[in-house]
């Protein structure tokens, strides 16, 4: 499911690094990916989103929907942007 238009509005008003907001413009676009998709759609190494990511969870920005088994034969973490919440409504 796409990203509702007033939930990417929304995402401006949350202070974001410019790394940060590299990821979130990447999932804005794929609404679903790996910690490795985003690193590649971005033309970076791994290690240089995988703390990224897990700072906008934090920030309650993206959340992590589910795993899935990677290349390498591990377990591998698949975010999407939150919904936000906004004045008493949910955008989606």
């Amino acid at each position: 499911m796409p990203v509702h238009k007033n939930s990417i509005k929304s995402y401006g008003s949350i202070p974001l690094t410019l790394r940060q907001s590299e990821v979130v413009d990447v999932l804005k676009t794929l609404n679903v990916a790996t910690d490795q998709l985003i690193a590649d759609k971005l033309g970076y190494t791994i290690n240089r989103v995988t703390g990224r990511i897990t700072e906008l969870r934090d920030k309650g920005v993206l959340r992590e929907i589910s795993s899935i088994m990677g290349s390498m034969g591990k377990y591998v973490r698949v975010t999407q942007l939150n919904p936000l919440k906004r004045q008493g409504e949910l955008f989606e």
